[in-house]
């Protein structure tokens, strides 16, 4: 192998590599050029599908020697010295190419350096076109090698994110699911409250209307009998409605009346517990 092609390829594709976002290199392609006539394409690499081939300087240095090891098989199936271009394809679409030689030198006999040809007849002709058959075969089967492995590679990885996400949907939904029933409960506890809460308030209302009727009955009975015996059922009923009723109702009710109309519920309640007191005693 060459170490001055090695260089001169190693060197031109870091030239590539390091150019601005616009012109940065995206593939690769040996070709065979042979003087006066239409080379052909020996293999390609694109940095898309195969981005391991550019990750550092020790991939690109490789790359270079892959390069160099189908150019030099190629010029020892053909014979003689065997011209090659890299050509470059950059992200907007422009394009670059270098050139190098490879020769191959065969020792035969006592040592002469002999480069093999073919005679130019039917015969040589068949056997170049042959080899170079050959060759191309083997670097499409190179090539379709590294792409196999580049989407093996592609669909382990795709394989793998998608039971990741999928396991990532399965969460998300039954979290979903399980703060729905959560918000369900809680609007169903805030109705339930707000029920109450009414009930309680019209419950409210409608005893503040009928207070001060109960307390001036309350106020005046006595005398005949059916009137005693209707006020202190009232006092027995209004006792039992002022021990049931919470210091925080007491407040909310106390706000809803005049002051005289609060000193008269607030006596007619301790008259009533004073009462109720006397006759449990």
């Amino acid at each position: 192998m060459s170490e001055e092609n090695h260089k001169k390829i190693v060197a031109f594709v870091n030239e590539e590599l390091a150019r601005g976002e616009h012109r940065t290199l995206t593939s690769l392609e040996l070709v065979s050029a042979p003087p006066n006539s239409r080379g052909s394409s020996l293999q390609t690499w694109d940095r898309a599908s195969d981005p391991e081939a550019f990750g550092g300087q020790a991939q690109i240095e490789g790359l270079a020697s892959k390069i160099l090891e189908i150019a030099e098989g190629f010029a020892r199936d053909l014979g003689g010295v065997q011209r090659f271009e890299l050509k470059t394809t950059q992200h907007m679409g422009g394009k670059r190419k270098m050139s190098f030689r490879v020769e191959d030198d065969l020792d035969v006999g006592g040592g002469d350096e002999v480069a093999i040809t073919d005679a130019p007849n039917a015969q040589g002709l068949t056997a170049q076109l042959m080899r170079h058959l050959e060759v191309k075969e083997r670097v499409m089967l190179q090539m379709l090698q590294a792409s196999l492995g580049t989407m093996s590679r592609t669909i382990s990885d795709l394989s793998a994110e998608n039971h990741k996400l999928r396991s990532e949907r399965v969460a998300h939904f039954s979290e979903l699911e399980a703060n729905r029933s959560l918000q369900a409960q809680r609007d169903l506890e805030l109705l339930e409250r707000d029920a109450l809460v009414r009930r309680k308030d019209q419950l409210f209302g409608e005893i503040t209307k009928l207070l001060p009727v109960v307390a001036s009955r309350f106020a005046t009975g006595g005398g005949d009998a059916p009137a005693v015996a209707e006020s202190a059922a009232l006092r027995a009923l209004l006792g039992q409605f002022g021990s049931s009723l919470t210091d925080e109702q007491k407040t909310k009710i106390a706000t809803m009346l005049t002051p005289a109309q609060g000193m008269m519920l607030m006596e007619a309640f301790r008259v009533a517990e004073q009462t109720n007191d006397k006759q449990t005693s």
